[in-house]
């Protein structure tokens, strides 16, 4: 049996930008964060969500999504 597995997790981070007259916010923000002037340090984890997927000759069978709550890791004595 050959399970794939997907781990997302969310950090948010808050900016102050100061965007040039005439210009889109979203398309200025955009430029930024892809020239990497905008960038996400480690910090503190908003949301964990954990994918298992079962495959069966490259093919899909069953996927199952699941939250992961911060409780459990504490009641398991799992580090953040």
């Amino acid at each position: 049996m050959k399970i794939e597995v997907n781990i997302e997790e969310t950090v948010v981070g808050k900016f102050e930008l100061d965007i040039p007259e005439g210009v889109e916010p979203y398309d200025f923000i955009r430029d930024e964060y892809y020239k990497g002037k905008i960038v996400l340090e480690p910090g503190e984890c908003q949301f964990r969500q954990i994918g298992m997927h079962l495959i069966y000759f490259l093919i899909y069978l069953f996927s199952i999504w699941f939250e992961v709550h911060f409780i459990h890791h504490l009641q398991l004595g799992i580090p953040l």
